[in-house]
């Protein structure tokens, strides 16, 4: 028999980009923001009124095996002067649900700019009743590689599609 057990995952990444830094933040506001990088693979509506403020979107979308991915995203923060904006995100069609919290940053770095993404990302992990708490520590170690990793492609991509631009 197996339980669930709920975790917080923890991700910081970063990344030197040789841009300027309000190339990346204006990156960051059109992909992440403005829902353009969901567009192409989904529906988004906006959503607006007092329980987004700042704005968000509805996501809905299918992978090519057909799997939905259902997501609300509010933006919670936006920091121009710092270049800093954090989304709330509820993974909707995830079992269990998923919940994460996300701030993308532009800073000025000596080769251009350092985007960073810090992320706390609040789901289930399944493991055998009875499992061990350092069971439960090795899980948690396997999926913060997996974002590590997942997040750190995403951002490589990032930084060769904008150096290509330049």
């Amino acid at each position: 028999m197996n339980q669930r057990i709920p975790v917080t995952i923890v991700n910081h990444v970063a990344i030197d980009i040789a841009v300027a830094a309000d190339i990346v933040w204006k990156m960051i506001i059109e992909e992440i923001g403005e829902a353009r990088g969901f567009r192409s693979v989904g529906t988004v509506e906006p959503l607006e009124g007092v329980d987004a403020p700042l704005g968000g979107y509805r996501l809905t979308s299918r992978d090519e095996n057909g799997a939905l991915d259902e997501r609300v995203a509010r933006l919670t923060e936006r920091d121009e002067a710092a270049r800093r904006l954090s989304v709330f995100a509820e993974f909707l069609s995830v079992p269990g649900g998923m919940i994460v919290y996300a701030t993308y940053q532009a800073q000025d770095a000596q080769s251009g700019t350092r985007f960073s993404i810090d992320c706390h990302t609040r789901e289930e992990i399944e493991l055998p009743t009875g499992a061990s708490a350092a069971d439960l520590s090795a899980k948690i170690a396997e999926k913060t590689a997996f974002y590590d990793d997942a997040l750190g492609d995403k951002m490589q991509k990032t930084k060769e599609k904008l150096e290509c631009e330049k």
